[in-house]
């Protein structure tokens, strides 16, 4: 599958050869992806020598013991399952306003739960896609190593496989978390109404477009009818030489978004990091629900206009004013769209 944002998050969205794609308007658009994945980090603390938990072990022979029950691999445990492996990369590279794994935790949970695992449930029971154990697995591997300015994109290079897609080449998707529905080999092509299809996808060195149908997959980019692998923030770049989704070509050095704190300036260039929003030029703490805010500046929610406080996302077919309401993220004529989306209804 190939995809995002943030989500975290959200969060989305936002691939590869195998994997799903952004969507393709003809121009390098990146996958709200809002978005997210798992690690335990050092969960146990074994003593000075390392021979407690052997005993510990040795002991519980003889005696019950309850562990927690391993979360079933589903849409609805994705936040749960992916939370450690992104709060550890989110604090290692500074892409979240929080200050130690317990408060990036409660950030994550919070936001990932309002805001982005109700659109992965609803493609989940729509049939469009479904949770990947291996993906999680290799995104979490990825995220250990990867240079931190080389991650544009939560969803992507390494952790494009975190979802798979069940939509085969020919079917309907859509932009952000309804890119990841096409199967592995395809790609979300988007057309005017900001619906599309998934296409087939050319291999690196392929054709592409032209007398062709095929498209390139996220990694790659069509240039003169043939798909060339894209460039990572840091290496050389060209016209002949594109750079990654959301990158771009600096005096012929890839670049990728900056990511700055709560109070610093922020702008196209530079991009504030989680649990914070670009007001005005700066960079200013979001908050949770129940708190004083201002508009776009909730984290799990949205800031009432009448009471000035975060309140809770709309879901289904709830009334509404403002977009910034729904969980879709969509009000149409004082309704909030229901999920999956009108792509496909």
């Amino acid at each position: 599958m190939k995809k995002f944002v943030f989500v975290l998050l959200l969060l989305a969205g936002c691939g590869s050869d195998t994997t799903q794609t952004t969507p393709d308007l003809g121009v390098d658009m990146p996958a709200d992806t809002g978005t997210t994945e798992p690690d335990q980090g050092d969960q146990m603390d074994q003593g000075d020598d390392g021979n407690d938990l052997s005993q510990d072990l040795d002991m519980a022979d003889d005696a019950e013991v309850d562990l927690p029950p391993a979360l079933d691999v589903v849409a609805e445990n994705y936040c749960e399952l992916s939370a450690n492996m992104f709060c550890d990369y989110y604090l290692r590279c500074g892409r979240i306003a929080a200050d130690t794994m317990e408060e990036c935790l409660e950030l994550f949970d919070a936001s990932c739960n309002a805001v982005y695992e109700p659109h992965y449930i609803a493609h989940e029971e729509a049939g469009l896609l479904r949770l990947s154990a291996e993906g999680l697995s290799q995104c979490e591997t990825h995220l250990e190593q990867v240079a931190c300015d080389q991650q544009v994109f939560d969803l992507d290079f390494g952790c494009d496989q975190v979802w798979d897609g069940l939509v085969e080449a020919g079917g309907d998707c859509a932009p952000g978390i309804g890119s990841f529905v096409c199967d592995a080999g395809t790609t979300c092509v988007l057309d005017t109404t900001f619906c599309g299809e998934c296409k087939t996808v050319s291999e690196t060195g392929g054709p592409c477009l032209g007398d062709t149908d095929l498209r390139c997959s996220p990694l790659d980019r069509c240039v003169d009818g043939i798909c060339v692998a894209r460039r990572l923030p840091g290496e050389s770049c060209d016209d002949e030489n594109p750079c990654r989704l959301g990158a771009w070509c600096n005096q012929g050095t890839c670049q990728g978004p900056q990511v700055v704190g709560v109070g610093e300036e922020c702008n196209q260039v530079q991009r504030c990091a989680y649990n914070a929003q670009c007001v005005g030029g700066v960079c200013q703490a979001q908050v949770g629900l129940g708190e004083s805010c201002e508009p776009g500046l909730c984290y799990s929610g949205h800031c009432d206009s009448v009471e000035n406080t975060c309140q809770s996302l709309r879901s289904g077919a709830a009334p509404c004013t403002s977009s910034s309401q729904c969980v879709s993220g969509i009000c149409d004529n004082g309704f909030c769209r229901t999920l999956p989306g009108v792509c496909f209804q």
